[in-house]
């Protein structure tokens, strides 16, 4: 399984990218741990372009950040959304772009059973809205009832609403995002930003309509070439009715 993230230590500060979807950690957590705590340098830049995934180990991501005791900063690259944004809040600084998107909801889960079971999941799910609900308000210093509001309505910020909310601390000049995201986790939530939506598979879909332009041009190349050849037959048909006809005419006039 491909990782979702990369750790470098330089000497002047450790990076840790985490793009794409945030899966479960299997046999990974030593690793992560190991690769985090060789970081040398007293900085350390958390890059994330996310748009979510395994709840667990999102908050085993953002308590190993917090427990460096280095200066932490976060740059949301494109987006940090549902758990990709509780690691965000482990920065000392958050930085966004301009065209970055941060979002909140409240956690979800997919289950079968009985309804028993369907309860005891929802006791679950409750638990751990809180336990994110806490960092949001550790960070941002909001009230609890402003933060549920947020992730009961699936938030999707700008990097302007999210400074003014306290999500965000620095706002920056926009980037390129390189790294693209999984439509399929972007399709599971609901109030996705259909401009940002867009942006995320702005290449996806110029080529999409490259490839479709490129199929009409040799259509219309071979229609043409169609219309030629049939231009090109009409005269020998009339040069071959001519001669038939002289040389009955010929004939005619022998006779």
């Amino acid at each position: 399984m491909k990782k979702f993230y990369n750790i470098t230590n330089t000497e002047t500060e450790g990076i840790v990218d985490i793009f794409g979807d945030i899966t479960d950690f299997a046999n990974d957590e030593h690793t992560f741990k190991n690769e985090l705590t060789n970081i040398t340098a007293d900085n350390i830049t958390i890059r994330i372009n996310s748009g979510g995934g395994d709840v667990f180990t999102g908050h085993t991501i953002y308590n190993m950040i917090k427990q460096t005791n280095k200066k932490t900063k976060v740059i949301v690259n494109g987006l940090a959304a549902s758990i990709a944004s509780v690691i965000a809040m482990a920065g000392d600084v958050v930085e966004m772009p301009k065209n970055a998107i941060l979002m909140i909801h409240n956690p979800s889960c997919y289950t079968g059973g009985t309804s028993e079971d369907m309860r005891k999941t929802a006791d679950v799910l409750d638990k751990v809205a809180e336990s994110i609900k806490a960092v949001y308000i550790d960070k941002t210093g909001l009230s609890d009832e402003k933060i549920t509001e947020l992730m009961d309505n699936e938030t999707w910020l700008t990097a302007s609403e999210a400074k003014e909310l306290g999500f965000c601390d620095v706002i920056t000049d926009e980037v390129k995002i390189d790294n693209k995201l999984n439509k399929k986790i972007l399709n599971h939530y609901k109030h996705v930003p259909t401009n940002f939506l867009n942006e995320s598979n702005d290449l996806e879909k110029r080529v999409a309509t490259l490839e479709r332009k490129v199929a009409a041009l040799e259509k219309q190349k071979q229609s043409n070439k169609k219309q030629e050849e049939k231009e090109a037959e009409k005269p020998k048909e009339k040069e071959s009715t001519n001669g038939i006809s002289s040389f009955f005419n010929f004939l005619t006039k022998g006779e």
